[in-house]
């Protein structure tokens, strides 16, 4: 078997990250995930993170950060009347200057950053930004690279869904993470969403869900998310591509929300169920 990496997403730990950082890092590192991928600092120092990711043999892969923050511009909101509890406060790196904030960031050893485009925001105001943004990235040793929610997949008048506009008024430079989970949620193919951009993916966001009626893809009925492994993506067919076309170097195990129920437990089992998964694919492949 190759060496296939298995991540863990933050974004659902946060809650628990806020309150006891050392304390959840230790149950994600006792699940057996290689890394984890961070989203929120939390106001620990960038040494501490790292120690105590390592110390639970988690690599510190990763993490989500605000694009106008990382460039010091204006977020549109005072520091001081934020709420240290929430998320866009959390993903804040602490440093005065683009260098101070990488500089912060390559301390934890990300080797990824992840961003995503505002709502608001035009794909060309997004490039424009990345352009200032990779130089930096460039100077530390890191990639920059984008991660998909749902409401990229519109099209616009020409039938051309909006992430992939994204994707073409940025670099090439700018690596694509996809979320397959919010591609189908939105309506958009697995496939569809990923064959233009495999040269441009390192790792990749394995999101499950589940929706009623024979069209997975109906995005006008609601869903739910469910661990990996436990809805309604083709993992077979999905695992089959990607390790013959692709070959990331990061697997996540994405999950947005447990709902009612037990978030570390959910997160086993999304990473029991990928692991076995790609553990059945190289025996069959002879990898």
């Amino acid at each position: 078997m190759r060496n296939v990496r298995i991540g863990c997403p933050a974004f659902i730990l946060r809650d628990l990250l806020y309150e006891d950082f050392a304390g959840t890092m230790e149950k994600v590192g006792k699940i057996g995930f290689d890394g984890i991928e961070l989203i929120g600092f939390f106001g620990h120092p960038a040494e501490e993170i790292r120690d105590i990711c390592l110390s639970n043999r988690l690599e510190p892969f990763g993490c989500f950060v605000i694009l106008p923050d990382l460039l010091c511009e204006d977020t549109g909101a005072a520091a001081e009347e934020e709420d240290p509890r929430s998320l866009m406060t959390a993903m804040k790196a602490p440093g005065r200057t683009p260098d101070e904030k990488f500089s912060y960031i390559k301390e934890i050893g990300c080797s990824y950053i992840s961003l995503g485009i505002p709502r608001e925001q035009t794909a060309e105001e997004f490039a424009g930004q990345v352009k200032k943004l990779l130089p930096c990235a460039r100077k530390y040793g890191m990639a920059v690279q984008y991660h998909n929610h749902g409401y990229e997949y519109v099209k616009d008048s020409d039938g051309t869904w909006w992430m992939d506009r994204i994707l073409e008024k940025c670099p090439r430079e700018m690596l694509f993470e996809p979320d397959l989970g919010w591609m189908g949620i939105a309506g958009c193919d697995w496939q569809d969403g990923i064959r233009r951009h495999t040269g441009r993916i390192k790792a990749m966001h394995m999101k499950d869900y589940y929706r009623s009626g024979k069209n997975r893809l109906d995005a006008s009925k609601e869903h739910v998310f469910l661990p990996t492994g436990y809805g309604v993506m083709d993992w077979t067919s999905i695992l089959e591509y990607c390790e013959k076309e692709i070959r990331p170097d990061w697997y996540v195990c994405d999950h947005d929300k447990a709902y009612d129920g037990d978030i570390i437990e959910e997160l086993r089992l999304s990473f029991r169920f990928l692991k076995k998964k790609l553990e059945y694919l190289s025996a069959e492949c002879g990898d």
